[in-house]
């Protein structure tokens, strides 16, 4: 045997280890799964930043409902609405709250047996795109 591992056998030369073949697989093998792996860390990284953004929303949303549910809370007990951010509109009977994402929400409130009600709200965006909420309305029963 020679010193480049191949032998003389019937008058050809052959190769003992063929490694053209495995190397480009392993080649092969290693890129894609490099290139998946960077797929998933980047799908998964945009995957929590907008987490955390609907998390900020959603947080926003309830602290003003909460907001807007103190409002009639102190409607119920005769006192004047003193909450802060929050602000009511007798003549439309509604409640306007500020949210931390910049937009505002809107509550309807109805009075039923002497006890203000929200029966709506409103999220209205901050103007040139807020934080990216959308308008909705949903009717409370």
């Amino acid at each position: 045997m020679s010193q480049n591992n191949t032998a003389r056998r019937d008058g050809r030369s052959w190769q003992a280890m063929p490694i053209g073949i495995a190397l480009l697989m392993t080649v092969f093998i290693a890129v894609c799964l490099t290139v998946l792996s960077v797929g998933a860390y980047v799908t998964a990284k945009e995957d929590n930043r907008r987490a955390q953004r609907h998390a900020a929303r959603q947080t926003a949303y309830q602290n003003a409902a909460n907001q807007a549910e103190q409002v009639c809370a102190q409607l119920d007990r005769g006192v004047a609405p003193a909450v802060a951010g929050a602000s009511w509109h007798p003549s439309t009977q509604t409640v306007t709250v500020k949210m931390k994402t910049g937009g505002t929400l809107k509550a309807g409130v109805s009075a039923v047996s002497g006890r203000h009600r929200i029966t709506w709200m409103q999220v209205v965006p901050a103007a040139r795109g807020g934080a990216g909420d959308d308008p909705t309305v949903s009717g409370l029963q």
